[in-house]
């Protein structure tokens, strides 16, 4: 039994090695050289620089509500790794479309993000143009990297997807909110900050499970409605439609929102502090 044990263990073993030494590395240092590397089984180190997207947005599929998606899309890739190599993080930008996603991942397994910033740059990203899309991914990876506003969210997961894993890494300054995920199983946050983003739930949380904060920064994000028609505002900093999320030590502080949640049970604080946020109508929406 042991000899059986020891020749599978040393099977699986070489096996992760030979699935390792399938992965080429490949560096670039300009637009052209990224899209050409573009590839499964492929790491790319990017030299610090601006890698402008625009020439490469294409269009996608049709979403439910009929808007068409444009995106810088990668499809059907697996066992990718997209790092940035120096002092300073490498940049991803889509700066003449407010409408597109930055990067979309469509159909992809096994993606890892390292060492990033990925934006709009100056422009404002308006209706649907988030910083990154998800569609029925498996495994995603983001470590070290900032996603930035004016995007419309820092990620968003519109279509059934598995296995997000967000690591150290600031999402900050989008114009709707942090997060829109739909149908997303499994999604851990470590670390992570996410601040001054604004207009509407900061945390749109629909029929998803196994959604976790572990020590983040939640602070200084703002939806409060404005105006004549702020009466009628009901947004939240967490929107949650389905199993409740968990915010293990997280700090959340200086958010100024209608609502902190749409119900006291959609949020699990397991000693996380929440204090001096400031709700322009009262705590939990559907409670007295």
């Amino acid at each position: 039994m042991k000899k059986r044990f020891l020749i599978l263990f040393v099977l699986s073993f070489l096996g992760v090695i030979s699935f390792a030494q399938t992965q080429k590395t490949v560096r670039v240092k300009n637009t052209e050289d990224f899209i050409n590397a573009i590839a499964s089984n492929t790491i790319i180190e990017l030299e610090y620089g601006l890698y402008l997207l625009d020439n490469y947005v294409t269009d996608g599929y049709v979403s439910e509500d009929n808007y068409g998606q444009t995106a810088f899309y990668l499809e059907n890739i697996s066992n990718l790794t997209l790092r940035g190599v120096g002092q300073f993080p490498s940049e991803l930008v889509v700066s003449n479309n407010e409408l597109a996603t930055v990067l979309y991942l469509k159909d992809c397994k096994s993606i890892r993000l390292e060492n990033l910033e990925i934006g709009h740059g100056a422009s404002k990203g308006s209706c649907i143009g988030a910083v990154i899309g998800l569609y029925n991914t498996q495994d995603i990876s983001i470590k070290n990297c900032v996603l930035y506003g004016s995007g419309t969210y820092g990620i968003e997961c519109v279509a059934q997807s598995q296995g997000l894993v967000c690591e150290n890494t600031t999402i900050r300054s989008c114009t709707y909110g942090a997060l829109a995920l739909t149908t997303m199983y499994g999604a851990t946050f470590n670390k992570c900050t996410f601040t001054d983003n604004s207009s509407l739930d900061i945390f749109f949380i629909n029929n998803c499970t196994d959604i976790v904060f572990n020590s983040c920064i939640i602070k200084d994000n703002t939806n409060w409605g404005l105006g004549e028609y702020a009466q009628y505002s009901v947004n939240k900093l967490f929107a949650v439609e389905g199993e409740a999320v968990t915010l293990n030590k997280c700090l959340v502080k200086f958010n100024r929102v209608d609502f902190l949640a749409n119900s006291k049970s959609a949020i699990i604080n397991n000693n996380s502090l929440i204090e001096f946020n400031n709700y322009a109508k009262k705590m939990y929406e559907n409670e007295p």
